[in-house]
């Protein structure tokens, strides 16, 4: 997924390549970021639960809307997790949150990470 995905490492030493998305939710003890490839559009959102509670309908405001998919999540069964995953396209709800203009609704697994990354026509 590193090789194939530019928002990873194209501006990997660059302040344009990372954007931090919640950095102050203290309760869930949730941290999101998004990496940032050259192109316009070329980003990917990367989730953190810190907790073994798993995080449903969890709101994360984006700047980008459209379409988005999972693309890792280190709770899925094939990796001998409890299965809590975003299945199936998601769509980034036209709605201002956490300062951004778009929200995709997300389930966060416990003690994981997913990685979501926008669907392209």
């Amino acid at each position: 997924m590193y090789r194939e995905s530019t928002a990873l490492y194209e501006q990997q030493f660059e302040g344009e390549g990372f954007e931090w998305m919640i950095v102050n939710d203290y309760d869930n003890c949730v941290l999101a970021y998004l990496r940032k490839g050259k192109a316009a559009g070329d980003v990917m959102l990367v989730v953190l639960n810190m907790t073994p509670v798993p995080r449903e309908q969890y709101p994360v405001g984006i700047p980008l809307g459209g379409v988005w998919e999972e693309v890792l999540n280190s709770d899925h069964p094939r990796y001998y997790g409890s299965g809590v995953i975003n299945t199936g396209p998601l769509q980034a709800a036209k709605q201002f949150y956490n300062g951004r203009e778009y929200t995709l609704s997300l389930r966060i697994p416990p003690l994981g990470v997913t990685i979501l990354k926008p669907v392209t026509a």
